[in-house]
């Protein structure tokens, strides 16, 4: 009678144990497909995080040439304004015999025509210059954002990895009760 009860105590115990032995394989196994979900996520992250440099460097390229035609069209101002301004000072007579009335008008409606156009094509060039300057600042948050989510996910992934260890290590002393 007692070997009997003793008996089933033991095979209590390891069908207790049996089962602490199931439940830690299955925590392992499901560290280690959240360590491959973590790792999928991390490649994914570093995918996306060498898009965006390329996108940040097109997009200050972009800045660059945006800011050498500002350049550009301010010199071609400059000259405009010049011109505009010899001929202010140039006296209406002296204006009128060399030129005539009405080349004097049509010189003078041209420049104005072109100092016009050149203003309107300045200020499209600044707001496409702020427009990029802004894109390459979300551009930047956005990688920014996906470098510290890369951190966390790898800093997740050691918990989990040290977690898996820890439970091999049960499981293995479980194996050997």
């Amino acid at each position: 009678d007692y070997y009997q009860k003793e008996s089933l105590k033991l095979e209590e115990d390891l069908s207790k144990t049996e089962k602490e032995k199931q439940t830690l394989q299955n925590k392992i196994s499901t560290l280690t497909n959240k360590i491959k979900s973590l790792e999928y996520q991390i490649y994914q992250n570093n995918v996306m995080i060498g898009d965006l440099t390329l996108q940040i460097r097109d997009t200050e390229s972009s800045i660059k040439k945006t800011s050498l035609e500002i350049e550009r069209i301010k010199e071609g101002l400059t000259a405009i304004l010049r011109k505009i301004n010899e001929e202010d000072h140039r006296p209406l007579i002296e204006i009128l015999f060399s030129e005539g009335f009405s080349e004097f008008f049509e010189n003078l409606a041209a420049f104005e025509a072109l100092n016009l156009e050149n203003q309107k094509l300045l200020e499209e060039i600044k707001s496409l210059k702020s427009y990029l300057e802004d894109q390459r600042a979300s551009l930047d948050s956005e990688k920014e954002e996906l470098e510290d989510s890369v951190y966390l996910q790898t800093l997740q992934k050691q918990e989990n990895n040290r977690l898996k260890e820890e439970q091999e290590h049960y499981l293995k002393l479980t194996k050997e009760e």
